[in-house]
Formats: C-alpha cells, structure tokens, sequence
C-alpha cells in the first residue's frame, strides 16, 4: 500500500507540494535529526516522508493517505486498507 499511496502523491502536483510542505514544517518544529536518532540522512528523508504521509498536513486538511483512501478511482481494497490505516494513526495506534 505505501508504494501505491507515494505513486498517488505523486502524481498530483498539489499533494506532492503539500507533502513537501509538511516536511518542511516537521523539520522546523524539531524533527528528530541525526544527532538524535544516529540515523544515515537518506534514512531521515524516508523517515520524514513516512510521517508527513499519515499526518494530518499543514494546511489542516486530511492526510495523504486519507485522502487516497477517499478517491474512487483507487482499487477498493486498498483504499479499506488505508482508511484502516489512517484511523489507527488518528488514535495513535500505530
């Protein structure tokens, strides 16, 4: 399902520029970085891309992932599975 979602974002020039945003604010607000975690920087930029994707995005409306769950023309089962996702992000079960 994550290779599907990043091919969704992807695609729309809009979700891409919002993603890239939300990094951004994610780094600005003190995101763990290498001193923290120790962590290879392409290893942070994967990290980061994984947390904006399932986070609410800075202009406040839903998630990329929610948002590919919501579009019809995305096979149905894994937009239940993202709908399935996204719901144990909102709870904090993930």
């Amino acid at each position: 399902m994550r290779s599907a979602v990043l091919e969704y974002v992807n695609e729309s020039q809009e979700l891409t520029a919002a993603v890239g945003k939300g990094i951004e604010v994610w780094v600005r607000n003190g995101a763990p970085g290498r001193e923290e975690t120790g962590a290879d920087p392409s290893h942070m930029v994967r990290f980061a891309t994984e947390h904006v994707l399932w986070m609410r995005l800075p202009d406040e409306r839903a998630s990329p992932i929610s948002v590919f769950a919501q579009d019809e023309a995305n096979p149905p089962e894994l937009r239940s599975l993202a709908r399935q996702r996204a719901q144990h992000v909102l709870w904090r079960l993930w």
